[in-house]
């Protein structure tokens, strides 16, 4: 999509929704978020976990707590702005 001449429409959403199971992923709980970001600080720099098998632990598609992006949605993002940076430089060069 277009958003304009000096703004550019990244699909982050569609993309990350498109990870999604068919009938959806779990309803938003700020409690189950609270719990499983305090845990994911213990998890990541005390026991050393990797994020991936946090998330399949969890039973998460996208995100790692329900609100960040897991590593397959954050490369996706990684992904969608590279291009985005390599096309803005090789079309300002021409």
């Amino acid at each position: 999509e277009e958003g304009g001449e000096s703004c550019t429409y990244l699909p982050l959403f569609e993309r990350t929704a498109a990870e999604l199971p068919a009938n959806g992923g779990l309803d938003y709980c700020g409690l189950r978020f609270f719990t499983w970001l305090c845990t994911l600080c213990l998890d990541i720099h005390v026991l050393h976990r990797d994020l991936c098998e946090i998330q399949r632990e969890r039973n998460l598609g996208v995100t790692v707590d329900l609100v960040h992006l897991g590593p397959r949605a954050a490369t996706l993002l990684a992904e969608m702005v590279s291009d985005f940076v390599c096309f803005a430089g090789a079309a300002s060069a021409k």
